[in-house]
């Protein structure tokens, strides 16, 4: 299968796109990836990248096709919104005119933001293929829970954007099943959604490491953990009220 991957991220950048990439090479696919110039999480381009260079990479034998945008900056509301509009906005012109080849998909990794799905469209468009959109974070939930937008005529007009996104996807693969809510209420069929999770890298499948060497570390009774970002949109500040809470009831009740 000839696998189009469109992402706002890549390697260099750390996300789990890189390992299905890679994986799916490995399976005998062929993959080309349209993706924007690394620039996360530091808010700068990584070293050797500017605006307009190196517009065609290969890694790993992967065709990398990068489209400009601008860089995230301190990750504030402005700069995150021109980082988000610029790698749409300029990734339509580079599907147009710069992705070429016969491709049997299109599969969309969608962290944030959900834009990236536009591009994509084109590229269904332009080549008469299926959509894939692999969906890693809810909109416009998630910039709403981060008070990235309050207003409501704005979140009303991106929940519209969303459903077209998801309206033009043949499949969309969920990480969570209970995203599965909020995309059947933008009137999308539960047929055309996948439970498709996230995995845990080798190194949590090592089998040599030494559990006795870690286990006095964490004091003895009831352990909660949370694993995942630790950020706005996680509200981690009623993670922490609500462990005290608990810490509060243990002591009041003996």
């Amino acid at each position: 299968m000839r696998i189009l991957i469109v992402t706002q991220y890549f390697w260099p950048e750390n996300f789990k796109i890189n390992d299905f990439a890679l994986g799916m090479k490995k399976l005998g696919h062929h993959i080309t990836v349209l993706t924007g110039k690394p620039n996360y999480p530091s808010g700068n381009f990584f070293n050797g990248y500017k605006f307009l260079n190196k517009r065609t990479e290969f890694y790993e034998g992967i065709e990398v096709i990068r489209s400009p945008l601008f860089t995230r900056g301190k990750s504030n509301g402005v700069r995150l919104f021109l980082n988000y509009f610029s790698f749409a906005f300029f990734s339509c012109f580079t599907a147009l005119f710069r992705v070429r080849g016969k491709f049997d998909v299109v599969f969309v990794y969608e962290p944030s933001p959900v834009t990236v799905g536009i591009p994509a469209i084109v590229l269904k468009w332009k080549f008469e293929i299926p959509l894939f959109f692999w969906v890693q974070d809810l909109w416009p939930e998630t910039v709403q829970a981060a008070g990235m937008i309050n207003n409501r005529f704005l979140l009303g007009t991106l929940n519209k954007l969303v459903s077209y996104i998801y309206k033009k996807s043949d499949k969309i693969f969920i990480s969570s099943m209970s995203f599965a809510g909020s995309i059947c209420q933008k009137k999308i069929s539960t047929s055309r959604i996948v439970y498709f999770p996230n995995w845990p890298e080798e190194i949590y499948l090592n089998t040599k490491i030494d559990k006795e060497r870690y286990s006095g570390l964490m004091p003895a009774g009831f352990k909660i953990m949370f694993a995942g970002n630790i950020g706005e949109a996680q509200d981690f500040d009623s993670i922490l009220m609500t462990a005290n809470l608990l810490k509060v009831i243990k002591i009041y009740n003996g």
